[in-house]
């Protein structure tokens, strides 16, 4: 299986090579390239990687562009003096063909903060919800009281075979939700930090606000866990874009 990957950049003619390295490995699937302010404005970085990746025939690896300025560092990048050697090795565009396309329409930080809920956040709340029902006969009979299943008991009772299968579809053991609990308060201190941001718009929700809220949503709908995820800021947003979820009964044999 291919190891996947995110290259953050600011390409000049050493970034480059990078970028031509990851988009044509045979071991490595470059899922996008992401572009900063560097050695030449962020407008610049974004079209030398467009023009990279379409000069060496990888036209389907998109490139989401970042902030026009750093966070701390508003006066950079500083115009550089036609005498000043690292102005003439990075220079503003690169001797490659321009590109036919247009960089991706979602920017660089929503496109990182929708990967990290795709792979990542979602994964917490569906490997303790899978886990568990290989587990608990009550909780499957609940989920299939919740589901509308006829003869929900006997579905219970005979659904442990098909409990283990999903659960083992997305890795949810033990160990895994161990794992999950335990990151549980630097997950949600993470959420509110990109609430705190401005990153997460709950006021006017995007893709990766949705998604990031839903999963926040769904650990509070443990009832194991609810009142660890009502301690944090993002908890109230997340119910007020999801009201109506179910609660999960109670199953987790520690915290």
């Amino acid at each position: 299986m291919k190891r996947k990957l995110i290259l953050d950049v600011d390409t000049g003619t050493d970034d480059a090579i990078a970028i031509m390295l990851a988009a044509l490995h045979p071991a490595l699937d470059l899922v996008g390239c992401t572009t900063v302010n560097g050695n030449v404005e962020v407008q610049y970085c974004t079209d030398n990687t467009l023009r990279v990746l379409d000069h060496v025939g990888r036209k389907d690896i998109p490139v989401y562009e970042g902030l026009a300025r750093p966070l701390v560092r508003p006066d950079f990048p500083i115009p550089r003096a036609v005498s000043d050697l690292a102005g003439q090795i990075h220079g503003r565009t690169l001797g490659v063909p321009a590109s036919t396309r247009r960089k991706a329409d979602v920017g660089a930080v929503e496109f990182l903060v929708e990967r990290w809920a795709d792979e990542e956040l979602q994964m917490a709340p569906r490997r303790i919800l899978r886990w568990g029902l290989t587990r608990d006969a009550g909780l499957r009979r609940w989920i299939s009281e919740a589901s509308g299943v006829p003869a929900p008991g006997a579905v219970g009772a005979l659904g442990l075979p098909a409990a283990k299968y999903y659960a083992r579809a997305v890795g949810a053991d033990e160990a895994a939700v161990r794992r999950a609990l335990d990151e549980l308060p630097a997950t949600l201190a993470r959420v509110d930090k990109l609430l705190a941001d401005g990153v997460l718009t709950p006021e006017a929700p995007d893709a990766a606000t949705l998604q990031v809220l839903c999963c926040v949503r769904a650990l509070d709908g443990f009832a194991d866990l609810h009142d660890q995820v009502a301690a944090h800021p993002c908890a109230a947003p997340a119910r007020a874009l999801f009201p109506d979820y179910p609660e999960i009964p109670a199953f987790l044999p520690f915290s």
